[in-house]
């Protein structure tokens, strides 16, 4: 580790650029590894400075095409439109759906919420879903999903309580004649919880039906 020059970094770091043809973003996910390590060098005493910090590149990153503001996010009648069908549907997907554009957390934290996790004003994100994985063989293979008792990157920020809209507050009271008696605020038909994969099933499945572009 202690060989590896500033020189030296530059030189491959550049060169892969080119070779490989990286994004910004796939390149910065490569130094993010080369940073782990001489992290770890620096713990142990082996370096003092991090040679990564010196570097720098002078060829060009493959430009990303941007989407256009459309294909990525729901335009204002396309949304009139889908949540119209949506309160027409009168289900606990539905609800669902329109709890989540109400409060706008992440998929994974909002089919993790119990119901002691939400009052009439506010909800309280402090879970999230996550993929149930077990090694076996030294492969790893998917059990299903899972609640963890954190959020995303597990920082204090990710934390939150969020007021509820008086839509939210309405939206809530439907949810809670559909399903009294479970623990998590949203449920499968089977009367299970609610993943990430089945909100994401219903959320396609809706938009076909309401005639609107799915948009994950």
């Amino acid at each position: 580790v202690r060989k590896i020059t500033i020189k030296l970094l530059n030189e491959f770091l550049n060169d892969s650029i080119t070779t490989f043809k990286f994004s910004r973003k796939e390149f910065n996910n490569m130094k993010a590894v080369f940073n782990a390590v001489f992290q770890i060098a620096m713990d142990k005493d082996i370096l003092s400075v991090n040679p990564l910090l010196n570097t720098h590149t002078d060829v060009k990153f493959r430009s990303i095409q941007k989407k256009k503001d459309g294909s990525k996010l729901y335009l204002e009648n396309e949304m009139e439109t889908f949540e119209k069908f949506l309160y027409e549907q009168k289900t606990i997907e539905a609800y669902a759906i329109l709890m989540d554009y109400q409060i706008g957390t992440r998929v994974g934290e909002l089919v993790a919420l119990s119901k002691n996790d939400v009052t009439d004003n506010e909800v309280y994100i402090h879970k999230m879903e996550i993929v149930d994985e077990e090694k076996i063989d030294g492969v790893y293979v998917r059990k299903g999903y899972k609640i963890v008792e954190y959020v995303k990157h597990d920082i204090s920020s990710g934390y939150r309580t969020i007021p509820m809209t008086e839509k939210a507050q309405k939206i809530l009271k439907e949810v809670e004649k559909l399903s009294p008696n479970s623990e998590y605020l949203f449920t499968q038909s089977s009367g299970e919880r609610m993943t990430s994969r089945s909100f994401n099933y219903w959320l396609e499945k809706y938009c076909r039906d309401a005639g609107v572009p799915f948009k994950s």
